[in-house]
């Protein structure tokens, strides 16, 4: 599915038989802070055995491994198949997570070492702060059925969305042995990343004798949008991690908010060619050619923009040393969009070049 970085493989519930299951357990028994929890899954064959359906669901009612956090989880996703023609099947899917708890807290000792160890079940941050996020895929995938000595074809078109109305984090700095520290607070609303990935491949393998040759074409497009959270910084003071926390009224959002957003749109065409030789000797080349056009926009400041084009490759070959021992090496070159610059830099919101 289209994550912020890039198109990332995603498992679907297999569909090939009818089964069910439902599962009732609980958590965190030996915390002796037992929370339930549920999962089911339902998968049924559908018009002769042309189409499946499966679908699936988690809830739990948790309290984080650390600092007490309380939380609720819940997901749920369908995934129906059918099949066209004599060698193509449709698979379609739909899943929607939300995840709500208390926003987590992080610990700066002075000297490096945390010097105390709080209660691991006793919230240490402000009531009010918290985690919440809606996150949804949704798409279809066009396949061939696989076939040796013929291309094999797929197509894939998918959508993913975080929506985070709240992102807040607790951090506790200068922690002294005897447990004091410097709270703060941070606030962030409103972030949301929404991507839309588009996917052909083209696959062909081929057998001669004792030798297996694979060739793959493929082309993708992403569009990845960001919209950065709105953030407030709350100021306690100095506090005992040891004491009751100290707690601040949560402050109202800015009327005339500061903040960023950024757009991703990444192209790339490459092959792939593999080799295989009966007796376990593997070899497989590749080559991409990559083309991202990033920009950003600040609310404060003008549009920021950067286009590049670069190569990507990898090359592997494995051979047998004996029965029980295989050799192998590896190359490969990848690309990660850096983003834009922070607020408090000197070039900020100003998009950054891809690291390769």
């Amino acid at each position: 599915y289209p994550a912020p970085s890039g198109v990332v493989a995603y498992r679907l519930l297999p569909g090939e038989r009818n089964r069910s299951s439902i599962e009732l357990g609980f958590q965190h028994v030996l915390d002796s802070n037992p929370r339930p929890y549920s999962r089911a899954f339902l998968t049924r064959r559908l018009l002769e055995d042309r189409a499946s359906r499966a679908v699936g669901w988690i809830a739990a009612d948790s309290a984080r491994y650390i600092y007490g956090n309380e939380a609720r989880y819940q997901g749920i996703g369908i995934v129906p198949r059918v099949e066209i023609g004599a060698r193509g099947q449709l698979t379609m899917y739909a899943n929607r997570y939300a995840q709500r708890l208390q926003a987590d807290c992080g610990f700066l000792p002075t000297e490096g070492a945390m010097p105390v160890e709080p209660d691991r079940l006793r919230y240490l941050g402000q009531p009010w702060s918290r985690f919440d996020t809606h996150n949804s895929n949704h798409g279809a995938i066009l396949t061939s059925r696989p076939r040796t000595d013929a291309w094999n074809l797929r197509f894939s078109s998918l959508v993913s969305d975080v929506d985070r109305p709240r992102s807040d984090f607790n951090m506790f700095r200068d922690v002294a042995a005897n447990g004091s520290a410097e709270a703060v607070t941070i606030i962030a609303r409103d972030r949301r990343i929404t991507s839309w990935a588009h996917e052909a491949i083209a696959a062909r393998e081929s057998t001669f004798g004792d030798h297996r040759l694979g060739l793959n074409v493929v082309a993708r497009y992403r569009d990845s949008d960001y919209r950065d959270p709105i953030t407030q910084t709350v100021e306690l003071g100095r506090v005992s991690l040891f004491d009751r926390p100290r707690i601040s009224e949560e402050p109202v959002a800015p009327a005339e908010p500061t903040r960023t957003s950024a757009r991703v749109r990444q192209m790339e065409t490459g092959a792939s060619l593999r080799y295989a030789h009966r007796t376990g000797l593997a070899a497989s080349v590749s080559a991409r050619r990559v083309f991202v056009d990033e920009s950003s926009k600040a609310t404060d400041r003008a549009d920021s923009a950067r286009s590049s084009a670069n190569w990507l490759y990898n090359a592997s070959l494995a051979a047998p040393v004996t029965d029980a021992l295989t050799a192998f090496v590896a190359t490969t070159r990848g690309i990660e969009e850096a983003g834009t610059a922070p607020q408090n830099a000197a070039n900020r919101f100003e998009v950054l070049s891809p690291v390769l």
